[in-house]
């Protein structure tokens, strides 16, 4: 299974199992698409994922703690990012389709049957826009991407190439913070296997339409009590628009309020192609002080591609660094 089969078989499942939530349906199904899920997403991850960051020392800082911090949806850059889509029509269609003997209409007040069913639907149809609204601002994400060569990456996220990336090693991420935590039980970053879900990216925005009011009614039903099976509608935060795509993103997604940050050993430093001295330095000594390996990007004179290449820079002197950086010339082998 390729990268895009193991995606689009990821979309396929996880928007079955969406789709089913606030349903009948047997724990055992659940199961079924549940471990699907985690098979096909363990297949797909791949060996390292990257996180790009401008020079700012606050970023150097959590880079020497080891902490990665999450953002709301809210914040990033694009502002359309993680606003389901939802058709009034194909709510308001959907709820009158429920028969009026349901058992959510059932009445205890006593009023008319009529009056009652009516002010039911209604209340229903708020409280499916309401769940999709509050989605935005339940979670916190954290971005990462698969590619290290792409020069938009650079130019986007590390400061016109004058940043760096960090390299993570997925068979070691984890998220320690969570161990105690109790809200880790429902928490979807604590999902069995790896927390991390890629982004899918589409042409059009995700129809939340009918899960909105599926889940309204399971809510209405249960007294509020949400289920535990991927609590939170992932699709709502993972379809992207497609002029993202250049990014090929992987998240982790968390609805703990609490959690501001994780803990993550990284496994190499990238520099920019146009990095500074200052930065070069002390990223090197951090390098260094950590064990871990040091990269430069640079430009392949010699590949008719749009893309970086990358040098080891790990057994570099501090000289080696000033020298490389103060008088770099293209390099033609």
């Amino acid at each position: 299974m390729n990268r895009n089969q193991g995606i689009n078989r990821f979309y396929s499942l996880l928007k079955k199992l969406e789709d089913y939530q606030g349903k009948n349906i047997s724990p055992e199904r659940i199961s079924k698409y549940v471990n699907d899920i985690i098979t096909t997403l363990d297949a797909t991850l791949p060996s390292y994922l990257y996180k790009f960051r401008d020079p700012k020392p606050m970023h150097i800082d959590s880079l020497r703690e080891e902490k990665l911090y999450l953002s709301k949806p809210a914040a990033f850059n694009d502002p359309t990012e993680s606003i389901a889509y939802v058709d009034p029509n194909e709510m308001v269609q959907h709820v009158f389709h429920f028969p009026n003997d349901a058992p959510v209409f059932n009445n205890p007040a006593g009023m008319d049957d009529d009056i009652n069913n009516i002010l039911k639907r209604t209340e229903l149809l708020n409280a499916g826009l309401s769940y999709i609204q509050q989605n935005r601002e339940r979670v916190k994400i954290l971005c990462l991407s698969e590619t290290i060569d792409s020069p938009l990456m650079w130019s986007h996220y590390a400061s016109e190439h004058r940043g760096f990336a960090i390299r993570y090693n997925t068979e070691i991420i984890d998220i320690p913070e969570c161990n105690d935590c109790d809200e880790c039980k429902r928490c979807i970053c604590r999902r069995p296997g790896k927390p991390l879900f890629p982004v899918i990216y589409k042409d059009s925005r995700y129809n939340a339409s009918v899960m909105a009011i599926t889940r309204a009614l399971y809510l209405d039903m249960n007294n509020g009590v949400d289920d535990k099976q991927y609590p939170f509608p992932l699709l709502t935060v993972l379809q992207k628009s497609k002029v993202w795509d250049y990014e090929k993103e992987w998240r982790i997604v968390c609805d703990n309020t609490d959690t501001t940050f994780f803990t993550f050993k990284p496994d190499a430093i990238f520099l920019g192609v146009r990095v500074e001295l200052q930065t070069a330095l002390e990223l090197a000594k951090i390098a260094k002080e950590k064990n871990i390996d040091l990269y430069k990007m640079e430009i392949d004179y010699f590949d008719r591609e749009f893309k970086l290449c990358y040098t080891d820079w790990s057994e570099f002197t501090e000289s080696e660094i000033i020298e490389a950086v103060t008088h770099e010339e293209p390099n033609f082998g």
